[in-house]
């Protein structure tokens, strides 16, 4: 059952890593004055997963 809470862990830490790799493009569209809310809710909705497998509790 252990195995479960580390996969879970190491899932939640790569999909944190990856929600907030996802504001470079964001800042960039910024840069260019070509504002498109796909990169900020898709890395809203991966963070907030990624913080659900982070702290799940079994």
């Amino acid at each position: 059952m252990s195995n479960y809470k580390t996969v879970f862990f190491t899932l939640g830490i790569l999909q944190i890593i990856l929600g907030v790799s996802m504001f470079v493009p964001i800042i960039v569209q910024f840069i260019y004055s070509e504002i498109d809310s796909s990169f900020f809710g898709a890395s809203i909705v991966t963070i907030v997963f990624g913080a659900l497998f982070f702290f799940n509790k079994y």
